[in-house]
């Protein structure tokens, strides 16, 4: 049926209601003797016609509105030319059978409810107990007449939505009219308006795989991963073999923390396109979150024996096999990632790390030497290179390297902590220490190692009391760390309370005999500090 004729069948069932109506309210009139039901009869078909009017006027304007939205559709008022108007008339335009079956549900109720307030007022006329008889006796006949208009209305919808026989006004039917306007919807980020659009699209067409896979990977991004896994089965149930449904479920499936089932699926992806990247990259990610670094570095490998320029592959190899400690792995392939792109300075430092980790230590500042000239703005190499420093106990060239990193890069608090202790401990500038230590945690002040900094800082002061605060709750979030029990053994010592603070110093030995302060600790506990 064609949408202007679908329109006057509408037309039809309101006057056809509003006729039975008529009917009814006269014949319960009459009920009421002499001129004062006629005139209540007058004065209820009053007020009626003004509702009938309000609600033919309104869903005129209705059909109207629906029709002209589905015609101004983003192919022909382009985003470019109309901005925000286009954007709103795209979202009002998404007019379809189940949206519309629920509007005029709505307007049905908000007509019986009027209805209902309009013959309260008119019956509650009469002086006597004849009026509410009435009342009641129409009610019921009217409760019949909405039971029989209601079912009317659910099979008038039913044949809208779910069949082709009768098609609303202004509503878009075909199923690549869906699709391309979820494509828009999509390219405007207005997820929740293509999913719906997607959706009228695998109604009319269930077979769409394509359109069922945009579905759910669209349904990921909004996180109804129940509805989107629902979608990724379907499409496997008749195509076992679709890698994008594959790698799909898989990915979906670890976002729900469903490690085992994840892996079978993402193998799965890997078997059926092996030159696929994302597939290896998450197994390997998966891999190295277990501590499987071997088996995240083949996995890694594997793409970078079919493309030897993903960089994400290489990166993400680089990083596993230092962290596993894999360095000649490590260093082959950051040398390969220095000759591919030379600007690249990520592969340089990967490089010194992997070279520090062979014991090629001399080598190893050379190439951060190299990559903090070639990168003069950059502040990374410098505080590499004070970690260096700091290891084998350079610690003049350690504090240098950190001021030099921090004139390039004066919001790094790590570093500044770092400066800190080293200035404290070694440097003689208690001033500029305490100034570092003291901006930090103030940025930062629930991380435990930098309250425990400005607290030691403060104990070299003479200023234990004021440190203890800091240096117990450094303990409290740092319990497993000896220089912070250390720090507040010391502290307490010298505030006067030196049963606490021998346990404090005995605890730090007990959690390592070799950090920095140990054999001061033991000529403490010796009572000859």
């Amino acid at each position: 049926m064609m949408s202007y004729q679908s329109m006057l069948v509408v037309l039809l069932i309101i006057a056809a209601g509003f006729s039975i109506d008529l009917l009814m309210a006269h014949k319960y009139y009459r009920l009421i003797e002499g001129m004062r039901g006629r005139e209540l009869f007058l004065a209820w078909l009053r007020q009626r016609g003004w509702l009938l009017a309000a609600a033919g006027a309104g869903y005129l304007l209705f059909v109207g509105a629906s029709i002209c939205l589905n015609l101004l559709q983003p192919n022909f008022l382009p985003p470019a030319r109309l901005g925000f108007v286009t954007a709103l008339l795209n979202r009002a335009a998404v007019m379809t059978p189940n949206r519309i079956a629920l509007i005029l549900l709505l307007f049905i109720l908000m007509g019986c409810a009027m209805d209902l307030f309009i013959a309260m007022r008119s019956y509650s006329g009469p002086d006597n107990l004849h009026g509410w008889r009435a009342f009641l006796s129409w009610l019921r006949q009217r409760f019949w007449y909405l039971t029989g208009a209601s079912l009317l209305y659910l099979g008038f919808a039913w044949l809208c939505v779910f069949t082709d026989l009768v098609q609303l006004p202004g509503l878009r039917y075909e199923n690549n009219r869906y699709v391309v306007s979820a494509a828009n919807y999509l390219k405007q980020k207005n997820y929740r308006a293509a999913v719906l659009e997607l959706r009228n699209a695998l109604q009319k067409n269930r077979d769409d795989q394509e359109t069922r896979l945009v579905l759910a990977k669209t349904l990921m991004i909004l996180k109804d991963f129940t509805a989107a896994e629902r979608e990724y089965r379907t499409v496997i149930a008749t195509d076992a073999a679709s890698f994008d449904s594959r790698f799909g479920l898989g990915y979906l499936l670890l976002a729900t923390g469903r490690r085992e089932p994840a892996l079978v699926e993402l193998r799965l992806a890997t078997r059926l396109k092996p030159a696929a990247v994302e597939p290896h990259l998450l197994l390997a990610g998966v891999y190295r979150a277990d501590g499987d670094y071997p088996q995240a570095v083949r996995e890694c490998s594997q793409v970078l024996a079919v493309n030897q320029g993903e960089e994400r592959a290489r990166s993400l190899l680089v990083a596993t096999a230092l962290a596993g400690g894999l360095y000649n792995v490590a260093l082959l392939e950051a040398e390969i990632g220095v000759k591919l792109a030379p600007e690249d300075m990520t592969h340089r430092i990967a490089q010194a790390l992997a070279l520090r980790g062979l014991g090629r230590v001399r080598e190893a500042e050379g190439v951060l030497r190299g990559a903090a000239l070639a990168h003069p703005d950059a502040a990374e190499p410098w505080f590499i290179l004070a970690s260096f420093f700091t290891g084998r106990r350079d610690f003049g060239a350690a504090i240098n390297s950190y001021e030099d990193g921090l004139k390039r890069d004066s919001k790094n608090v790590s570093a500044m902590n770092n400066l800190a202790q080293l200035l404290a401990d070694y440097g003689h500038d208690n001033r500029r220490a305490h100034e570092l230590a003291a901006y930090v945690n103030w940025k930062e002040p629930g991380n435990g190692a930098y309250a425990d900094t400005l607290g030691w800082i403060l104990v070299k002061e003479g200023k234990p009391n004021q440190a203890l605060p800091l240096l117990r709750r450094a303990v409290t979030v740092l319990p497993g760390r000896a220089e912070t029990h250390y720090h507040l053994g010391v502290a307490l010592l010298k505030s006067g309370n030196p049963a606490v603070g021998r346990g404090e110093l005995t605890r730090a030995l007990r959690l390592s005999g070799t950090f920095d302060g140990a054999v001061k600790a033991r000529t403490l506990l010796k009572g000859k500090g």
